[in-house]
C-alpha cells in the first residue's frame, strides 16, 4: 500500500518508521505495564513467539485484517493512480 501511494523512496522510510515503532511499542507495553491488548497492536506482539508457539486466534486475526486491508487499499490506490509505459 505504502509503495502505490507515496512516491520514489518515501515508502522504505514510512515502512521503516512503522518497523520501528511497532518493535518499541512491545518493549512499552512491559515498561509501563500497559494492558496486553495493547502489545496486538503491534505487528511484532501480534505475531507471537512462531518457534515456541503457534500466533493466538487474536494476533492471526489482526494479521489477516492488517493484510487484506493493505491489499484492497494497495488495489485502489493503483487502479486510481496514473500509468507509465
Amino acid at each position: 500500500m505504502a509503495v502505490a501511494w507515496l512516491p520514489n523512496g518515501t515508502a522504505s522510510t514510512v515502512l521503516a518508521v512503522f518497523a520501528a515503532a511497532s518493535y518499541l511499542l512491545t518493549y512499552l507495553v512491559r515498561l509501563f505495564a500497559w494492558p496486553g491488548w495493547v502489545s496486538k497492536l503491534s505487528v511484532f506482539g501480534a505475531f507471537g513467539r512462531p518457534y515456541l508457539e503457534l500466533p493466538t486466534a487474536a494476533g492471526f486475526a489482526v494479521l489477516c485484517a492488517l493484510a487484506v486491508l493493505g491489499i484492497l487499499l494497495a488495489t485502489v490506490i493503483a487502479g486510481r493512480s496514473p500509468k507509465a509505459a
